[in-house]
């Protein structure tokens, strides 16, 4: 009896120095104000290690909070407590965006230290991923301190690659996925952030594009089908002739999934019915790079393949039949594929057969 005595008052005793939640947060938030003070004020170095610290410590504490380790197991209703203190709705703030545990931690990340960021990409990525008290919503409704920032980091490749992972579990949820493809934040990725000079960026930029594109089949198509002009004829026609190699191959293999997706049936038939589409992957099927000949190839034999080819379509493949078969009998012949070879001589064997449409059929 005394020894059972000794452990609940040793478990008791854990418990009451165990930080709840809500300390967690505080004592974080407390940290970050002393380093973005040191920092702005000038102060010295020994007041900036203690804030680090401080930060550092409760940053690690609140994730294991929600991921456990070896000495905790995870407690729902704590993890419920601490993204409901993140969110600044438990007290300790005046209840304003700009106050919000969690927005006040994604607006300073620049300043954070390097395992700091990665604590805080892994709480933030629980929170959403798991729907903790509501956080997606909190982060619909506070779009611009977070997911706006959090794109904003492109710019910044030391902050990308950790903003890019956050960005993507945003896009999970598919409530948070239509907000950024409905705002303008998605015509950045277009125009800039894929452009990135550094490949780990631009190459991380691609995915959080990718999974903008395809991760929730229906709201993206219907984006896709709504916005055709201005996604395929405006901009994705830049990315495809792009001096960049990353870019025109990352375009072309995400051009090739989303064409081949049965989800985008309908967008598919209205890009292999373009002409001016046809002659931007021919172009690219004798691009210099192989593998973005070989991307090309996946794009192309969409258009080949087409049971009902427009006139103006197959005018062109007759026009350049001869060229195209001699080509294609050369193309990468070195690679062992069963599937790649039987498919290219599909696609010699309609080309060969092709011919001229009548004359009242073809395009002025």
């Amino acid at each position: 009896n005394q020894s059972a005595l000794s452990m609940a008052s040793f478990l008791s005793g854990l418990t009451k120095r165990r930080k709840s939640p809500q300390q967690l947060t505080s004592l974080a938030l407390q940290g970050l104000h002393g380093l973005t003070q040191s920092r702005q004020e000038g102060g010295d170095e020994d007041q900036r290690a203690k804030a680090r610290t401080q930060l550092a410590k409760r940053m690690h504490q609140m994730k294991v909070v929600l991921y456990g380790d070896e000495e905790n197991e995870v407690e729902e209703g704590r993890c419920v407590d601490l993204a409901r203190a993140l969110m600044g709705v438990d007290g300790g703030s005046s209840g304003s965006s700009q106050d919000a545990p969690i927005v006040q931690l994604v607006a300073y990340i620049e300043n954070l230290p390097f395992e700091v960021r990665k604590d805080l990409s892994q709480i933030y990525n629980a929170l959403v991923r798991r729907e903790l008290a509501g956080f997606p919503d909190f982060v619909e409704a506070h779009q611009g301190q977070l997911i706006d920032n959090l794109v904003m980091y492109y710019h910044k490749p030391d902050l990308a690659l950790v903003c890019g992972a956050m960005l993507r579990e945003n896009i999970r949820i598919p409530a948070l996925n239509v907000l950024m493809l409905k705002s303008n934040l998605l015509w950045g990725f277009f125009l800039d952030y894929v452009h990135q000079p550094i490949f780990d960026v631009a190459t991380d930029a691609f995915a959080t594009l990718r999974d903008l594109l395809t991760k929730n089949k229906p709201v993206a198509s219907q984006f896709l089908l709504d916005n055709y002009e201005k996604v395929f004829e405006e901009h994705y026609k830049v990315l495809l002739q792009s001096n960049n190699y990353v870019t025109r191959r990352q375009s072309l293999k995400l051009l090739g999934e989303l064409l081949l997706d049965r989800a985008n049936f309908d967008i598919m038939m209205r890009y292999i019915g373009s002409r001016e589409n046809l002659k931007v992957i021919m172009n690219l099927l004798r691009d210099t790079s192989a593998n973005i000949q070989f991307e090309a190839f996946h794009v192309f034999k969409v258009f080949v393949a087409n049971p009902k080819k427009p006139p103006e379509i197959v005018r062109i493949l007759v026009t350049n039949k001869t060229k195209l078969v001699a080509y294609l009998e050369n193309f990468h012949t070195e690679r062992e594929d069963n599937q790649f070879a039987e498919e290219k001589q599909l696609l010699i064997t309609t080309l060969a057969s092709l011919e001229m449409p009548p004359a009242s059929e073809a395009t002025p």
